[in-house]
């Protein structure tokens, strides 16, 4: 068997085996998953304020630069044209993220085609052709959710575990998104041969503004944690070892209503 195969059939087994356990959750009490911080109502509105400030200010800042890029023939200025507009991007990125946060108090259900959401976000990642994306979703898997909060659950997530995978020296860069449509919820499950997570980070370790990576803002998870839990959901994260790899493993489980299970 080759090592592609024995890592196909050692991901299945993880996701069979617990997919035995998911039925033994008890509903009612499925969001103790998922610790919850108590200031973290408030770092969403002080935040949301500071980020709708910052925004305006950027935005001058990249219809400056570029009008410059387009000016200028210098290359070694372009090259510094260019550093602006990178971290101009990545403001606007944590801007987003932070955004998500106040839109996790306030969603805007109706019923939403799960396969054509997670797509739609996987195309918005940029740099994803670099690697091996495995995707396998029901053509038709409805859920009464946020279409927005579902595309940003996924990109965020994704997202992540293409920087996980550009640690890998040799062989593929692998990120599986598989989505199983159960009679009483819808299973996401995302994992990537990056080499797993740290030793001990669970989802009771996600906090704004900590991340496991060294230039991460630790916003991509807990945004991720807040919309799955504003949707009744939760969040799993785990390692799971093969003989020659360590895959992180992201886990996020919705449980349908009435409207999404009768379709």
């Amino acid at each position: 068997m080759s090592a592609a195969n024995m890592n196909n059939e050692t991901l299945k087994s993880v996701f069979e085996n617990n997919n035995k356990l998911e039925n033994e959750v008890d509903v009612e009490n499925h969001t103790s998953f998922v610790t919850r911080d108590h200031g973290l109502e408030l770092i969403s509105e002080t935040a949301t304020l500071l980020a709708h400030e910052i925004r305006n200010p950027i935005s001058s800042i990249k219809l400056a630069t570029g009008i410059l890029r387009e000016k200028l023939l210098d290359a070694e200025l372009s090259k510094v044209v260019k550093i602006i507009e990178t971290a101009c991007e990545n403001v606007d990125d944590i801007i987003e993220h932070i955004m998500f946060f106040h839109k996790a108090r306030r969603l805007t259900l109706r019923l939403v085609n799960i396969r054509d959401a997670i797509l739609s976000a996987i195309h918005a990642v940029s740099e994803l052709e670099t690697v091996e994306v495995q995707f396998e979703a029901p053509a038709f898997c409805y859920l009464y959710a946020d279409e927005k909060a579902l595309q940003r659950i996924t990109y965020n997530v994704v997202s992540n575990s293409l920087k996980a995978v550009q640690r890998v020296s040799f062989g593929k860069r692998i990120i599986k998104i598989h989505v199983k449509n159960d009679e009483d919820k819808v299973i996401l499950n995302i994992v990537d041969n990056g080499g797993g997570f740290p030793d001990g980070y669970t989802t009771d370790s996600i906090k704004p503004f900590r991340s496991y990576f060294s230039r991460g803002t630790g916003l991509g998870l807990s945004v991720v944690n807040e919309l799955v839990v504003a949707h009744g959901g939760y969040l799993r994260l785990q390692n799971i070892e093969t003989k020659s790899e360590i895959w992180a493993w992201v886990q996020i489980v919705f449980f349908k209503n009435e409207a999404s299970s009768n379709r």
